[in-house]
């Protein structure tokens, strides 16, 4: 069964968010799908948080296991953390999603979530890798730590701190960008995704390709399987910066 994405939540906190749970909308998935969650945040005052504050919740109770987070955020406080569910079986309910980094004064919450059927039920994600660009400008890349197969799914997600302006992101040539957003003078949010690679590269033609004024980025990477996809060839795992 080939792999089928299905986006169920593109959605952002309100600036200024504070400290406390951003919880999404309402959605339904589709039938035996695994829900995959990307959620990004950036401190309002302060440069503690990375990808690992960041913690999940269904409404429903559905188990979400972290696939991993960044751990690096130069210029500011910032991160990026993803989640894989179990299945959510024959007849879903409706539910929420909401992220939360406790007790921190949070500027903002992004939030990407979609649901996926074919997904290989013993290994559902592979490949994760995570790294940094120390100036969030320019092309970067990053080598994931299996080799994906063409049936496969592999996503990227990027975020970077800005000091001034909107910024703006230029995916990798084979990858399709899922969504970019921006807090103006705070925060660049961008995901990708493409099927049919075998490549063990994540890239990034520009991670600023608007008028921002950057201060870092953080970035990471991860790969579904497909079911009957076979398996993916584990690499060890680095970060390539682009010229």
């Amino acid at each position: 069964m080939a792999l089928s994405a299905t986006n169920r939540i593109n959605s952002a906190s309100a600036d200024n968010h504070g400290t406390g749970a951003y919880t999404s909308g309402s959605f339904t998935p589709t039938a035996n799908s695994r829900l995959v969650i990307i959620g990004y945040a950036i401190e309002e005052s302060a440069d503690s948080i990375e990808g690992g504050s960041i913690t999940a919740a269904d409404s429903t109770g559905l188990t979400l296991t972290a696939i991993g987070a960044t751990t690096t955020s130069p210029g500011w406080g910032y991160g990026i953390r993803a989640w894989v569910s179990d299945p959510v079986g024959a007849t879903p309910a409706s539910r929420t999603i909401a992220l939360d980094c406790g007790a921190t004064n949070v500027h903002a919450y992004r939030l990407w979530v979609d649901d996926i059927t074919g997904v290989d039920a013993a290994t559902p994600i592979t490949g994760f890798i995570a790294g940094s660009d120390a100036d969030g400008n320019g092309a970067a890349s990053l080598t994931l730590s299996a080799t994906p197969v063409a049936a496969d799914m592999v996503y990227g997600a990027a975020a970077m701190g800005i000091s001034s302006g909107a910024g703006g992101v230029t995916p990798g040539a084979t990858f399709a960008e899922l969504f970019e957003a921006s807090s103006a003078g705070w925060a660049v949010w961008e995901a990708e995704r493409a099927t049919g690679v075998t490549s063990t590269t994540v890239d990034w033609v520009d991670l600023n390709s608007g008028a921002g004024t950057m201060l870092g980025g953080t970035l990471l990477a991860f790969i579904v399987k497909n079911a009957a996809g076979g398996g993916s060839t584990p690499r060890r795992a680095r970060l390539r910066r682009g010229v």
